[in-house]
């Protein structure tokens, strides 16, 4: 109680005066990569960044508030006085859209339900699987339609998946991924990769152990170290697999904690043909788009729950989705999918890479043709920043 109190006076800041600004961005997540590819462009040039844990004590804010106060009675006040609040913050900055990142946060669909006066857009950042969006809040303003929330989403299935699990009724704009949009404008930053090929690629998806305990906050159904013994079978497997086959590896890891370099450091030798990188090294962008990169430098794209993997298959990259886990709860389903592993034997997995390796590009494109255009849209003539653009433009007009 008495830390819960203690981060809850530090959140608390007074401002007498909060300028007007064209679009404010909820949560800070890629806020540079969204103003210079899609605010600055179309000339939404004031921007600010809104944290929703920062509480902003201003005498207009608590004017507001009152003039908001029937959206607080009813069941989960607490939560209907903080998305209440939330609107009343959004009405002294008076901005033209609010735009967030997080698309999977209840606040945006919140503030958006009670909040007419402008458009809400949130752009989908990962894969969505059961678990992660049924496990959002349900909205406590039941009795209001939304008719201003946007939700920019990599294709059909993430509209499906959010009907069936959660209470947006928003407005679904397939787009493709925003991030792999812009990725080609940040080649790699690390000098030794320039000009370099690999083999097979894994994107790392460990969790450090401090990040356990959010897991089971935000996931309760996610063991703590399912993630982290998943992706050492995949290496261990790997490794068995590059030697026997003279193949190259690199491994795109998930962060730069020692925990995570420290796994696969036990369990590659230095005579193994692989290549451990760490994300964020020499980071010169606001987000590191090193793993797009080896993408494109890589045959084979291989991981456990990464969304990457749904990126890389828009490009018809060859992909192998893996889930070791219990439950299976991190798999797409999709009937006769080629490219997708669940059977946890070295000897399926040996099988699975070789079959996809050696597979001609027509049999593979024809394979995936439908998952792919079910799970992302991908146009190289208007890639997902130019839509987003076009589509915020034409809400303005």
């Amino acid at each position: 109680m008495f830390s819960f109190l203690k981060q809850l006076i530090n959140s608390i800041s007074f401002k007498f005066f909060i300028k007007q600004v064209d679009a404010v961005i909820y949560f800070k997540n890629e806020q540079e990569l969204m103003k210079k590819w899609i605010l600055d462009p179309i000339g939404l040039k004031s921007t600010t960044v809104r944290d929703p844990m920062e509480l902003i004590i201003n005498l207009k804010v608590i004017f507001y508030f009152i003039k908001n106060i029937k959206y607080i009675f009813g069941k989960k006040f607490v939560r209907r006085a903080r998305f209440t609040y939330e609107k009343s913050l959004i009405q002294l900055y008076n901005p033209k859209i609010v735009i967030t990142f997080i698309d999977n946060s209840s606040f945006i669909s919140e503030v958006s339900k009670i909040d007419n006066k402008r458009p809400y857009f949130a752009i989908q950042n990962g894969t969505r699987f059961d678990y992660n969006v049924e496990d959002i809040p349900k909205s406590v303003f039941k009795e209001i339609n939304n008719k201003t929330l946007n939700y920019f989403t990599w294709g059909k299935y993430s509209e499906d998946i959010y009907n069936k699990h959660s209470d947006y009724k928003c407005y679904f704009i397939p787009v493709g991924s925003f991030r792999h949009s812009i990725s080609g404008y940040y080649p790699t930053t690390v000098p030794e990769l320039e000009n370099k090929k690999f083999d097979i690629c894994m994107v790392s998806t460990v969790n450090a152990l401090s990040n356990y305990d959010l897991v089971r906050v935000l996931y309760d159904k996610v063991k703590d170290d399912e993630w982290n013994e998943t992706n050492s079978k995949i290496s261990r497997y790997l490794k068995k697999y590059i030697k026997e086959k003279n193949k190259s590896l690199i491994i795109s890891l998930r962060g730069h904690s020692e925990f995570e370099i420290n796994l696969y450091n036990s369990i590659f030798d230095k005579e193994d043909n692989v290549f451990i990188l760490p994300r964020g090294e020499k980071r010169t962008v606001p987000f590191d788009f090193n793993t797009y990169d080896l993408i494109n430098k890589s045959d084979l794209i291989i991981s456990f729950a990464s969304s990457t993997t749904v990126e890389a298959l828009a490009l018809d990259k060859r992909v192998i989705q893996i889930d070791y886990s219990i439950n299976k709860q991190y798999f797409i389903n999709y009937s006769n999918s080629i490219w997708q592993l669940s059977d946890s034997s070295y000897e399926a997995f040996s099988e699975c890479l070789d079959y996809i390796i050696k597979i001609d590009n027509n049999t593979y494109s024809k394979a995936i043709s439908d998952y792919k255009s079910y799970m992302i849209e991908y146009d190289s003539k208007e890639p997902s920043y130019l839509k987003i653009q076009n589509e915020i433009k034409s809400r303005l007009i």
